[in-house]
């Protein structure tokens, strides 16, 4: 965010100043503003963009981990333009378990590890995706899926209905006639794949698998990213899901959410705290604890609504917002927009359907207890992802002077700080409240009216909890004596305390204020299986006994339509299922499964 600023001291301000002024407010304006798209002609006719996510398997154990991947896809009429970010969160009937802020690749993709925790009960749960454009045709066209789990002290499963299986006979695509049951849920009618596969394989033996365009298949997908998934065939329970398809008839667009195409939008109202009644044309601050400080501002609608671009410098970061008491000086509630306040609920079955046995499911329990004896989680730490934080939107770049307190005597407060100090800084008392005026140098004369001041980079301008900051509290004083313009914010004065350990939290600076935190990029472990390829390996007195054997979200056709895929079985016999699965260059979904049995 670009922030234009000027200084002066004298009283009287020059036609030529005045002008720069105007400049730099219009320049501020146009650059840093944001209208959304109610303020825009609004097309009706427009249609969202879609959300896929895709899962390693639809039924898990609690301790276990849930490995995902995002594909998002353009809106009809702008292949060209899609959001960044898409929202992704893990739910119960109760609310949510984990949420993801998901930054898409160049691919318009991202990818993610949501771990199930041991108190989860057993039942259904559901992932729900969109982006915030999406918000603008409804909750109805974000992506859901349900999940399976069964949690793994449960003996009694008295949320599973078992049922028994009726079988027909089916051959797959390697001439082996196995039970039909495990091969339904085909989404789409020809799939664009063909996955040749050994029948059998030993324990601990490495395996290949060719993947190739299906020869009947028109479309060209020799781009195409798949996800490979080799898991228990049991654990394919085809759980419900909805996927945003194109629409016959475009629904209703609302245009009151913009399109995330460039930063994340933080957007909130501000209201009046006696009556509820908006508040327009008021100033909100918006600051993070820094050893800088920063300042961006959003001058509320009609609506008292409010809206921030969060430039990569704010992620991962508190982020306080309040008013500037210039433009509004009354009691105030700051409501700031939650994406994963959803209006529609999961509601999950009170009993859930499984073509699975008890005995089976208690089986897979002891097997997830043996893995958490021996640690055998086949996850390595991911690297951290690298955030540039580009530009900070500096309140100034350097100040007019600093002072460490610590090179002098201590002094017990900030009033004897600045007395003894800061020369021009002025500190009063009168009827046990203090107030402060700055002196400026090059106009020989005070300025009029009280400087603000800044706690750890924290806005405030009462100076009463600041009093009792001393020596051994603050690090230290910037110090601006002069009239600063900061967009269309004048400040007669500046003073920037820093502290030794974050003090404006004990002095209270921040209950006045609402909190945000933008929790991005979370640094998501990688599943990484063992290979064994040497004999001492196959030999190591750690038993293997994954439930997962293979997950790869990033299997790419060569240009002659072909990948192979390479992994090793471990010591579990019994049925599994690979499973390939992505999008075509339509944006429609598929999936195509293949048997192999370990023995």
């Amino acid at each position: 965010m670009k922030m234009i600023y000027s200084i002066w001291c004298s009283a009287e301000i020059t036609l030529q100043t005045l002008k720069v002024w105007l400049l730099g407010f219009i320049i501020l304006i146009s650059t840093t503003s944001f209208t959304g798209a109610t303020d825009l002609d609004i097309a009706t006719d427009l249609s969202p963009e879609r959300v896929y996510v895709t899962t390693d398997r639809d039924f898990y154990i609690s301790g276990e981990s849930i490995l995902f991947n995002v594909y998002l896809f353009p809106a009809d009429e702008s292949p060209e333009r899609t959001s960044r970010f898409v929202y992704l969160m893990f739910r119960s009937s109760y609310g949510s378990i984990e949420r993801f802020t998901l930054k898409v690749n160049e691919k318009k993709q991202a990818s993610g590890v949501i771990y199930v925790p041991d108190t989860l009960s057993s039942g259904a749960y559901e992932i729900i995706a969109f982006t915030n454009y999406m918000r603008n045709w409804g909750e109805d066209i974000f992506f859901t899926k349900e999940l399976l789990v069964a949690n793994r002290f449960d003996n009694k499963l008295e949320v599973f209905e078992f049922e028994p299986e009726e079988f027909s006979q089916v051959t797959d695509s390697n001439g082996v006639v196995i039970q039909e049951s495990l091969w339904d849920n085909e989404i789409s009618a020809i799939n664009p794949v063909r996955i040749t596969s050994p029948e059998i394989a030993g324990r601990r033996q490495k395996v290949s698998v060719s993947i190739e365009n299906n020869d009947t298949n028109e479309k060209n997908l020799k781009t195409l990213d798949l996800n490979v998934s080799v898991f228990p065939v049991r654990f394919n329970q085809h759980q419900n899901h909805t996927y945003t398809q194109r629409l016959e008839k475009p629904l209703q667009y609302t245009g009151k959410f913009p399109m995330e195409d460039q930063q994340v939008l933080l957007t909130g109202k501000l209201a009046d705290k006696q009556s509820g009644k908006p508040v327009p044309g008021a100033r909100v601050l918006m600051n993070t604890p820094d050893t800088v400080i920063t300042l961006a501002y959003s001058i509320t609608k009609e609506n008292g609504e409010f809206s921030f671009f969060l430039l990569p410098y704010y992620y991962n970061r508190d982020i306080y917002l309040s008013v500037d008491p210039s433009s509004w000086s009354g009691d105030f509630n700051i409501i700031i927009n939650d994406r994963f306040e959803l209006s529609q609920k999961f509601r999950a079955p009170e009993k859930v359907k499984l073509r699975i046995s008890p005995e089976e499911i208690k089986r897979y329990q002891d097997i997830i207890r043996v893995q958490k004896i021996y640690q055998l989680d086949n996850f390595k730490p991911g690297k951290d992802q690298y955030v540039d934080k580009g530009v900070r939107p500096l309140l100034y770049s350097k100040p007019k002077f600093s002072v460490l307190p610590s090179l002098y005597v201590e002094l017990d407060d900030f009033r004897e700080i600045a007395r003894e100090l800061i020369s021009p800084l002025s500190v009063r008392r009168s009827q046990g409240n203090y107030s402060a005026r700055m002196f400026c140098t090059r106009s020989s004369a005070f300025l009029q009216g009280s400087p603000v001041f800044f706690v750890d980079g924290i806005i405030t301008w009462d100076l009463n909890p600041l009093i009792t900051l001393g020596s051994e509290h603050i690090r230290e004083v910037q110090v601006h004596n002069m009239s600063w313009v900061f967009g269309n914010m004048l400040f007669p004065g500046i003073v920037g305390i820093f502290t030794y350990s974050e003090e404006y939290r004990s002095i209270g600076l921040n209950r006045n204020k609402a909190h945000y935190y933008f929790d991005s990029y979370k640094t998501h472990p990688v599943f990484t299986p063992p290979v064994y390829e040497s004999g001492p390996q196959k030999d190591q007195n750690s038993p293997d006994v994954r439930l997962l054997i293979y997950w790869n979200n990033d299997v790419q056709l060569d240009y002659g339509g072909k990948a192979e895929v390479k992994f090793y079985t471990g010591d579990l016999p019994g049925n599994y299922l690979i499973s390939v699965s992505g999008l075509d260059q339509d944006g429609e979904f598929f999936r195509e499964k293949q048997l192999i049995t370990i023995h």
